[in-house]
């Protein structure tokens, strides 16, 4: 058999490997590795035996790091109807990610009776008419998170009984670590008809105050270092449910990553694969809620951090048709150079762009602990990020095997 053919069946098995542990970490029963049912929990359990599987060591006789933290959650039914309109959730329409729960018909008012809004954002009009829903479009609220959250604080000291903002945009959803005193719900513009005389709304939240979540961390001793160590992390955790049917599942941000970090523990598992460097595989929870799982472990490590002689992060690696992006990549300019200089030897990706400094994944509480770190995410034409269409099926992994390549050979030269 040529070695040009067994190139592209070992390729051709790295990816069916990463595709079955996507779709795994995609599957219902994970309920989106959210906090509906605990289904982050249940994730945690997956990468834990096949952590077990591969032959990893752990730290304490444990792959478990526990931690608790409140996050709000949407374990009942999720409901808006316009009139007669009956918008479906996640498609039409997001519930605000801290809104509490809430149910009832209420007038709908558009932003004719708004009144003024003060320099801080608050606002100063008259009190709301009791059972009063407001339908804004987004273009009239504040930008800035504390300035939006100031009015919405003043809109429901004003007796507003819902806000509904209209906007032309994507919907995107996060993670709500709080649960505020107003429901909020977010439509598309172009699924919200005109002149709405009134809306039906229910929304059923529950706020859990100490959530159980699991950092997972499995490592391989290296042979001739082993008390220096080579870091790859990768969030599992996602959105999970918006109430019972709609799911977020997450499968580029960040099964992909997930899977990602347990095909390099597949192959450094591997006797002839052994690294002369210790390589810990670390995967974060609660990173979509704060980066929280990150933090918790950056205070309270398993070894000394200063002991980590290069951290490599991954997150949204289904795509790569434009390359990667590297975070910290000007921070870090002699190892960025080295990824280049690798990459243009072996052809291996279209491009790799440095970026700088940013609090945007689990590599940063690292970094500004001192760690030498980067992010490292694919570019591609894919669109679906924090949405229900981000599923496995849409998924090309066109880039993985450059980027597997390109983060295996930075490993073995890194001085």
């Amino acid at each position: 058999m040529t070695a040009c053919l067994l190139s592209l069946l070992s390729s051709a098995q790295d990816t069916a490997y990463v595709r079955k542990m996507v779709a795994r970490l995609c599957d219902p029963m994970l309920h989106g590795r959210g906090y509906y049912r605990d289904g982050d929990q249940a994730a945690a359990y997956e990468i834990e035996q096949e952590m077990r599987q591969l032959g990893l060591r752990s730290f304490d006789n444990d792959f478990y790091q526990e931690f608790r933290f409140g996050v709000n959650t949407f374990p009942g039914a999720i409901e808006l109807m316009a009139d007669n309109t009956q918008l479906v959730p996640g498609r039409d329409f997001l519930v605000g990610d801290d809104s509490p729960s809430v149910r009832g018909t209420f007038r709908c008012e558009g932003s004719s009776i708004l009144g003024t809004l003060a320099e801080d954002g608050a606002y100063t009009g008259l009190p709301f008419q009791a059972g009063t829903a407001l339908a804004l479009p987004d273009s009239l609220l504040p930008k800035q998170g504390p300035m939006r959250q100031r009015l919405y604080t003043s809109l429901r000291a004003a007796g507003l009984g819902a806000l509904i903002i209209i906007t032309p945009k994507k919907l995107t959803w996060s993670v709500g670590t709080e649960q505020g005193l107003m429901p909020t719900m977010t439509v598309l513009a172009d699924r919200w008809p005109t002149q709405v005389t009134y809306v039906k709304l229910k929304i059923e939240a529950e706020y859990v105050r100490k959530h159980l979540a699991r950092n997972v961390v499995g490592w391989v001793e290296g042979k001739e270092r082993p008390k220096e160590f080579i870091v790859i992390t990768a969030h599992y955790d996602h959105l999970g449910r918006m109430g019972k049917e709609t799911i977020f599942p997450g499968a580029n941000d960040n099964a992909s990553g997930t899977a990602m970090l347990l095909d390099l523990a597949r192959h450094y598992s591997k006797d002839e694969n052994r690294p002369d460097r210790s390589m810990v595989f670390m995967a974060f929870a609660a990173e979509e809620a704060g980066l929280i799982g990150s933090s918790y472990y950056v205070q309270n490590p398993l070894f000394a951090l200063r002991d980590i002689r290069f951290l490599l992060n991954v997150d949204l690696l289904g795509t790569g048709e434009e390359g990667i992006t590297v975070v910290n990549g000007n921070v870090h300019s002699k190892e960025f150079d080295m990824l280049s200089e690798i990459n243009a030897e072996y052809g291996l990706l279209p491009q790799v762009k440095a970026r700088g400094k940013a609090a945007n994944s689990d590599h940063y509480p690292f970094s500004e602990m001192g760690v030498p770190a980067f992010f490292i995410y694919a570019m591609g034409p894919r669109k679906a990020y924090h949405d229900v269409d981000d599923v496995p099926a849409t998924l090309t992994f066109a880039g993985y095997e450059g980027i597997f390549k390109l983060m295996s050979k930075f490993i073995t030269q890194l001085p």
